[in-house]
């Protein structure tokens, strides 16, 4: 249950202001590449370079974010953060004005993204860490779910949203926007009771030691990231030079999958287990990868981004509940932060190197970025089968192993079936 100090209704609020806080990284991402490339003319390596940047800092950022959380609460680094989102969505508005040159115009975009990706880092961990300091952790895969789906939610509005803007209004608009929304979200946040530290100054452990813990789950995490970070770089553009219809709605329907999954697998996550749960989504994400590559009209395009973001979907919350469950009280949100920090680190390089090949190998065709996002997912989904077959061996032998010291003992027989029974997976 719920903590009673955190009632059901101060969860919601803190989802929306999750919700809102999350715009001013999204929004752009349906109509950035597109400015970029059409209005001032650049490549499509640059393109991915403005959309990777933002994730570059939050990769950087995200065991400072954890240890931060740990330390002073998730409220207060949540806090922190949303004044950061405004920040640099101001920097990243400066980027519009029509006096300033292409160049400068790309580097001051850049730079506001680098300032957003510092402060999502601050945002989605301390979101994470408050809200499961004030839960069980039996319920941290529900946390984890509900707090991904409003990440997501936010995808599926914000890139509607910001693509329209963009057509009506220009770019300038969509960043305009992205300086509101995280100041309404700290005010919601402000109101709502905070969680206590769950470390005290110098409890934290090295940046290796957690990557230790955490990363055999990390890996094929950040690997199943790749397809969607890949879509969410060049989709809305390759609907454009295509001709296709629905360019503004194609990046929505990858959100709106996304959001589809958690509502109908997010309340079994704890029941299920995040291993099992990851590589069944994982599964949705191939196909749909595949999909996207293979896609000869834009029906079929649209059906991959809706599988690709469906996929994608639990893929995340399941591991970490893996990650989530392993790591003492003490360096849950560094753990946390880590594994998240697989993500960002997909997000910063998938796109700029799938820009590259495209230009430099694809001929401007968008196929081989697909493509290199489909293998991606497949190799994250193969170490998946790995890591349960490892898991299956591990409960098999200490089975046998249980059943070994009880022949060997006749007087703990009685005893056997209980440790049997505690040696399952």
């Amino acid at each position: 249950m719920l903590d009673s100090e955190f009632k059901a209704k101060h969860f919601a609020f803190a989802m929306l202001a999750a919700f809102l806080c999350y715009l001013p990284m999204v929004m752009p991402l349906s109509s950035l590449s597109i400015h970029v490339t059409r209005d001032w003319g650049l490549s499509n390596f640059l393109a991915g370079t403005a959309v990777g940047a933002g994730f570059f800092t939050s990769f950087l950022f995200r065991k400072y974010a954890g240890d931060l959380a740990d330390r002073i609460g998730g409220k207060r680094c949540f806090l922190r953060g949303s004044l950061g989102y405004a920040a640099g969505g101001l920097v990243c508005l400066l980027s519009s004005w029509e006096a300033l040159p292409a160049a400068a115009g790309f580097v001051t975009l850049v730079a506001g993204r680098l300032i957003l990706g510092f402060s999502e880092s601050m945002a989605n961990v301390g979101m994470g860490h408050w809200c499961i300091g004030r839960m069980s952790l039996a319920r941290a895969g529900r946390v984890m779910a509900t707090h991904g789906m409003c990440i997501y939610a936010t995808v599926a509005f914000g890139g509607w949203v910001g693509y329209t803007l963009y057509e009506k209004a220009g770019f300038g608009s969509v960043l305009a926007v992205s300086i509101v929304s995280p100041l309404l979200a700290f005010g919601i946040a402000w109101l709502s009771p905070a969680a206590a530290p769950s470390a005290a100054r110098g409890d934290q452990p090295s940046f290796f030691t957690v990557i230790k813990r955490i990363g055999r789950f990390s890996v094929p995490c950040g690997l199943h990231a790749v397809g969607f970070a890949i879509l969410s770089a060049f989709l809305s553009k390759t609907f454009l030079e295509r001709g296709w219809d629905y360019a503004g709605f194609a990046f929505t329907v990858a959100g709106v999958g996304f959001v589809c999954m958690r509502l109908v697998l997010g309340k079994m996550l704890d029941r299920l287990g995040g291993l099992a749960m990851a590589r069944l989504s994982g599964l949705f994400e191939l196909v749909g990868a595949y999909l996207l590559w293979l896609a000869p009209e834009p029906l079929s395009a649209l059906l991959g981004a809706f599988l690709v973001g469906a996929g994608c979907s639990m893929v995340f919350p399941a591991l970490s509940l893996e990650v989530v469950r392993m790591a003492p009280t003490s360096i849950r949100g560094a753990c946390m932060s880590l594994n998240s920090a697989f993500i960002d680190l997909a997000y910063c390089f998938s796109a700029p190197i799938a820009g590259l090949a495209i230009d430099r190998i694809g001929g401007g065709d968008d196929h081989l970025g697909y493509l290199l996002g489909a293998l991606a997912v497949t190799l994250g989904q193969a170490l998946l089968l790995r890591l349960a077959a490892a898991r299956r061996r591990g409960a098999r032998e200490r089975a046998f192993s249980a059943r070994w010291f009880a022949n060997k003992n006749p007087e703990n027989n009685a005893a056997a079936p209980a440790a049997e029974r505690r040696a399952q997976p």
